[in-house]
């Protein structure tokens, strides 16, 4: 018999190697994982170990983007408060707008707007998320890190939010005082005066002026850019030299009357799309050089006035209320009458007549209301009157004038006495460039104070007379306007800022200079104190309005979008999970059979191991 102890020993290592598995089966069905260290798989260690990690960056990702969310929400609650206060505030400019209301009720509106400005600008302060303030100016931009990478945000252009306080919200656009460079469109061979209106009735000004050369009326249809169209034109006379705009007929539509030298007017009625009806015309007392509208004798109806030069007179025509006019009333003037103004002096409601005299002179006509005028009143110029206008220079609510003098190169302003009588104060003269044509009265730098505007023909520039408030002007600046001679201002490409049109008499043009404009805060026009103010404040609401919806609707997109960020990532880290689920998760059910396979096998090895050490115990005896 021969003693081999190969087979222990082969039993026993198979022994240990299954016992092993047995350990590493129970150690997967425990855990649930296939790989619990390198040692079981090092490259699924490795990739399950960066899956582990992307999905917990993920998971710190989407709290990253719920904070943010929250932060957007905040400043979307306060920009909805903000909105509700500015459309109440509003509702308060649209009642103030309205002329029956009463000092005390006016007073009462104020109050409530102006709590309902020191609100927003309340909660401008005050909104805040985790320490940071949101709306005041002060948050500028942030970086949000969405992903489980470094480069993986979304970056500060994007997530930035505005200033929306009081100061940055209710703004205003102004003029500068300054002008570009004149664009000219074509006129016809001398034009004279011109006017800015709306003839079409598309909200857009157009240019309408007179030629004493081809005794044309010139209508261009403007295009809200500071541009016009091409011009049609209308025969009105022999030498038309000057023109006014009015609703004649009661249709709502302008229509425009000319000055012709040959002692006639011509009356053109719109049709209500920029063309016009062929002329009527009316005979005046004189040659005419100068005419204006209105209603003198409380009828209802626009009348017409007219300068008549060398015939020492100004003819009144009464309205029908028809497109139709009355036989001619004369006034006496100066020996030499040159242009006219209509206008309301002595704050009676009542229509008064100024007219220029080539003599130095202007002539004041106090209107009873009736059609009929008060004996003239004189008050000296300087040298050729040329232009006249009227409109209030200072706070006393009197309409004041102006006159430019073309023999002594200046413009004469005469202050009302504001006494109820009409009168005026002495002139005093400024000096603007050489011949002085016409004169126009505006807020031409924005600071809510009347400035003087007048066209020089012979050296070809705008005078601009920056005014003070107290009825005193500053020292005159100049814009180029070759050979200028009709002046008016208004708002011609829709920026609410005042341009200047010029008529070039040499070369047939119109030169259209338009206002350069700047924005400042509007804090000091939140005010309904009068019918004006409220309605100066509802464009400033409405652009308030502009901004802030356009603030919501950005922070609307950073929502959404912070949105799809959290959904992205959420979607990111659960197809991580699952990856790392199938790279490093124990087969239960094959790790399960694989340790009862080991565990039947390790029986069967420990039954050979006991039958080996029998076989042992035999040849023991068999020695003894």
């Amino acid at each position: 018999m021969i003693i081999n102890n190969g087979i222990a020993g082969s039993t026993r290592t198979q022994l240990q190697t299954t016992a092993n598995a047995i350990a590493k089966s129970l150690k997967r069905l425990s855990t649930g994982k296939r790989v619990n260290s390198s040692q079981d798989d090092q490259a699924a260690y490795s990739i399950g170990t960066k899956l582990e990690s992307q999905s917990r960056g993920l998971l710190q990702a989407i709290d990253n983007v719920n904070h943010a969310l929250g932060m957007v929400q905040t400043a979307e609650g306060a920009i909805d408060t903000q909105i509700n206060i500015v459309v109440r505030m509003r509702e308060i400019a649209i009642e103030a707008s309205n002329g029956m209301l009463s000092v005390a009720d006016r007073t009462n509106l104020n109050n409530e707007l102006s709590a309902l400005y020191a609100e927003f600008s309340r909660i401008t302060n005050a909104t805040e998320f985790n320490g940071t303030k949101l709306i005041d100016g002060s948050f500028g931009t942030k970086t949000i890190q969405a992903g489980a990478n470094f480069d993986q945000n979304l970056n500060s252009v994007f997530m930035a939010i505005g200033d929306l306080s009081a100061g940055k919200q209710f703004v205003k656009t102004i003029g500068s005082g300054t002008f570009q460079a004149a664009v000219t469109s074509s006129l016809g061979t001398t034009p004279d005066a011109v006017k800015l209106v709306d003839v079409n009735g598309d909200g857009k000004l157009d240019a309408v002026n007179v030629d004493s050369g081809d005794g044309m009326v010139s209508v261009a249809l403007g295009n809200k850019n500071g541009t016009f169209q091409v011009r049609s034109t209308y025969a009105v006379g022999t030498t038309p030299v000057d023109l006014a705009v009015g609703d004649f007929n009661g249709d709502g539509i302008m229509d425009i009357v000319t000055a012709d030298t040959a002692n006639t007017v011509s009356i053109l009625t719109g049709k209500g799309d920029g063309t016009f009806n062929a002329r009527t015309t009316k005979t005046v007392g004189g040659n005419a050089t100068g005419v204006a509208v209105g209603d003198f004798n409380a009828d209802g109806y626009l009348d017409i006035v007219t300068a008549n030069g060398s015939a020492a007179s100004a003819s009144i025509l009464l309205g029908n209320g028809d497109g139709t006019f009355q036989t001619a009333t004369s006034l006496t003037t100066e020996s030499n009458a040159n242009k006219i103004v209509v206008t309301d002096l002595n704050n009676d409601n009542k229509l008064d007549i100024v007219t220029t005299d080539n003599s130095g002179t202007i002539s004041i006509f106090i209107g009873a209301g009736t059609g009929s005028f008060a004996s003239r009143v004189t008050k000296s110029t300087g040298t050729t009157p040329m232009g006249i206008t009227a409109g209030k220079l200072n706070s006393d609510g009197s309409v004041d004038l102006v006159v430019t003098n073309s023999g002594t190169t200046t413009a004469s302003v005469f202050i009302n006495n504001n006494d109820g009588t009409g009168g005026m104060a002495a002139k005093v003269d400024y000096t603007v460039k050489t011949a002085p044509r016409n004169v126009s009265i505006g807020d031409i730098n924005g600071d809510g104070i009347n400035d003087l505007v007048v066209s020089n023909f012979t050296t070809g520039q705008v005078s601009l007379l920056t005014g003070t408030g107290s009825g005193t002007y500053n020292t005159q600046s100049n814009i180029t306007a070759t050979a200028a001679r009709g002046l008016d201002v208004g708002d011609i490409d829709g920026d609410g800022v005042l341009d200047i049109v010029t008529t070039n008499r040499t070369s047939g043009l119109l030169n259209v200079s338009v206002g350069y404009t700047n924005t400042v805060t509007a804090g000091t026009s939140i005010d309904v104190s009068s019918q004006t103010n409220a309605q100066s404040l509802l464009t400033i609401l409405d652009n308030t309005l502009t901004s802030l919806k356009g603030e919501q609707a950005k922070l609307t997109g950073i929502h959404s979008r912070l949105d799809q960020a959290a959904a992205a990532n959420l979607l990111l880290k659960d197809s991580y999970d699952s990856a790392k689920s199938d790279i490093i998760d124990a087969d239960v059910a094959m790790d399960a059979a694989e340790l009862v396979k080991n565990q039947i096998l390790a029986q069967a090895q420990t039954a050979v191991l006991a039958q080996a050490n029998v076989q042992m115990q035999v040849v023991l005896g068999l020695l003894r």
